[in-house]
């Protein structure tokens, strides 16, 4: 089985759960956690957000804390319809499986692939940006922190203790699902963005063979531009 086969097979596992017939109260608390800004309805999800060599080891891969929208979206920024259809299209893709392709090189760019670019640059290291892996430590869409969810109150104390239980469920899984794609992509260097995901991992013991690093999230500081700088030797000497 090579390494594309055996994560669409967690993809799989995950479609299971994530239904709203088995768990009603998080999607009721989705539905109330929307914001007009919001692109699309919450009750999306992305695992990966781009393509994953079959056999090979990739040289990088970034792991971020949990899906933001796939356009640019800002609180007092009116998107188009063509915006709206183009963030809904995108996530829906990401659904299906180990994409085919990268959303950090997709045009028109989405607010993170556009914060890489410009680290990546400053490192000069873009011509790496293609085929670095990436994805986030918690799956699902929620429009804020995962755990912001369980702010959300629900019509009775029953449901908000199903949506609670519910919501650490799918973070558990995620959070373990994580660490199985990890060590089935086996990356040369994984770079770990931001302290939810730095909080997972710090103590996993991951394959020897990975070099993990770690840098705050590109949305707050340069930081990921210095970890690449720092890894560039090394990065280069590693055959395509």
């Amino acid at each position: 089985m090579d390494k594309v086969q055996a994560i669409n097979n967690i993809y799989s596992e995950f479609k299971l759960l994530f239904k709203e017939r088995k768990i009603p109260e998080l999607f009721e608390a989705m539905r109330l956690a929307q914001k007009d800004h919001f692109p699309h309805p919450l009750g999306h999800f992305a695992i990966l957000y781009t393509s994953v060599p079959r056999e090979s080891r990739p040289k990088l891969m970034l792991i971020g804390n949990n899906p933001s929208w796939f356009v640019d979206v800002k609180k007092n920024k009116r998107l188009s319809d063509e915006e709206k259809k183009i963030a809904l299209e995108r996530i829906q893709n990401l659904e299906n499986g180990v994409p085919s392709f990268s959303s950090y090189t997709q045009k028109p760019k989405h607010r993170f692939a556009k914060r890489l670019e410009t680290e990546y640059k400053r490192a000069s290291l873009l011509n790496l940006l293609e085929t670095t892996v990436g994805m986030n430590r918690f799956w699902v869409q929620t429009g804020s922190e995962p755990n912001a969810l369980k702010d959300v109150t629900l019509e009775n104390s029953i449901s908000n203790i199903k949506k609670n239980k519910q919501l650490d469920k799918l973070i558990e899984f995620c959070n373990k699902g994580t660490k199985e794609i990890i060590k089935i992509i086996e990356p040369h260097f994984l770079i770990i963005l931001g302290a939810p995901a730095r909080e997972l991992l710090t103590d996993w013991e991951a394959p020897k063979s990975i070099s993990i690093q770690f840098a705050n999230h590109p949305d707050r500081s340069s930081e990921l531009s210095s970890v690449l700088r720092e890894i560039k030797a090394d990065l280069e000497l590693i055959a395509d």
